[in-house]
């Protein structure tokens, strides 16, 4: 990664991180069927994992995939994605095989989807930068809290721009919180040649979002009241 994300955040010295495990050791090591796994960005790292025998993970929280015409209600669709049944993402795009192992894969037992239709509806804007300042002016100052919302409230800072920054993984995250943040349905899955989608059929344990509570969304983000 570069720019403005180590400006903002900034790097681990590398003589700090030699000879360290690889991270589908790592993911061996610390996942069970217990465990609740938040995913990013391409799945090179799970796919990995999943090649590993014994591996098995109880929850799967992803950011990606997408849910269209025949799942999403019209209504609940945005105009850029109406009528639309797939659509080109990244995060699963980027490692298309690593990512249809972990769709397929019996050693995850519950799969849940913060999809590309929804996440482009939650933004970080001039109402949540204020929700977060208020945060921050609500903590301690020396606690760890105090620290991470500074950091933030800067770093979004040098980044809005336009209608606001689109939180892809913090809604996701959020889901792992609390599920309730968004509304999902039980589908499967599916990549052809326009990208990726998903049909509604039970008994997949597959889910995938179709909307989100953006206030609920913005309590979790902020700590503030449930």
């Amino acid at each position: 990664m570069r720019g403005r994300f180590y400006d903002s955040f900034g790097r681990i010295p590398e003589d700090s991180i030699k000879g360290i495990e690889t991270a589908a050791q790592v993911l061996l090591e610390c996942c069970d069927e217990d465990t609740t796994l938040l995913t990013g960005g391409p799945l090179h790292n799970l796919g990995h994992a999943l090649e590993l025998p014994k591996f098995a993970l109880g929850r799967w929280v992803a950011q990606g995939g997408f849910a269209g015409e025949g799942v999403v209600p019209s209504e609940l669709q945005m105009e850029k994605f109406a009528g639309k049944r797939t659509c080109q993402t990244w995060n699963f795009g980027g490692n298309k095989p690593a990512a249809e192992a972990a769709l397929a894969s019996k050693a995850i037992a519950r799969k849940v989807l913060v999809s590309k239709n929804v996440c482009h509806r939650a933004l970080y804007d001039g109402r949540f930068h204020q929700a977060f300042l208020h945060a921050l002016e609500q903590s301690e100052a020396s606690t760890t809290r105090a620290t991470a919302l500074k950091l933030l409230c800067s770093a979004m800072d040098k980044y809005q721009r336009g209608d606001g920054k689109k939180l892809h993984d913090p809604l996701a995250m959020a889901a792992v919180i609390d599920e309730t943040v968004c509304s999902f349905r039980e589908v499967h899955v599916f990549n052809d040649r326009q990208g990726w989608g998903s049909v509604l059929q039970t008994g997949t344990n597959t889910w995938i979002s179709i909307d989100y509570d953006d206030e609920r969304f913005r309590q979790i983000l902020t700590g503030g009241p449930t």
